[in-house]
């Protein structure tokens, strides 16, 4: 009966053991046929990881780009604040440049907004992109 050597405390034990009696430690052989990978398995797995990381590289371009677009948009124009007179026709008029300003005020918020998670998820698609395959 062959013996080998713990590599932990360095004790003899069998050939077939898993575990040292001595110490206890777990012995791993180096090639174990059922976990490991060929070579082309291994290509195949870096070569998809390399395709999703492109993909997220260009997704994360792609917002960041849109959020340019996003900030860049023209919300429209301010109406200007004239006190109108004091008929109903007047009031209408006045009421409807309070909307329109209002409407202003909410499309610079939203354009903002978009904007800015665009901006957040395209870096951080670029930066996810950019993780090193393992």
């Amino acid at each position: 009966m062959s013996t080998k050597e713990c590599p932990h405390c360095k004790a003899e034990m069998n050939e077939d053991s898993k575990f040292c009696k001595n110490c206890g430690y777990e012995i791993v052989d180096n090639i174990d046929n059922n976990a490991s990978l060929s070579v082309a398995q291994v290509k195949n797995e870096i070569n998809k990881t390399k395709s999703i990381n492109y993909l997220l590289l260009l997704a994360g371009i792609l917002a960041i780009i849109l959020s340019f677009v996003c900030f860049a948009k023209d919300t429209g124009r301010r109406t200007s604040y004239v006190e109108y007179g004091g008929d109903a026709y007047t009031g209408i008029q006045q009421a409807s440049a309070d909307s329109s300003n209002n409407i202003k005020k909410l499309a610079e918020i939203e354009k903002f907004g978009f904007g800015s998670i665009l901006l957040v998820s395209g870096c951080t698609l670029v930066t996810v992109s950019f993780k090193k395959v393992e």
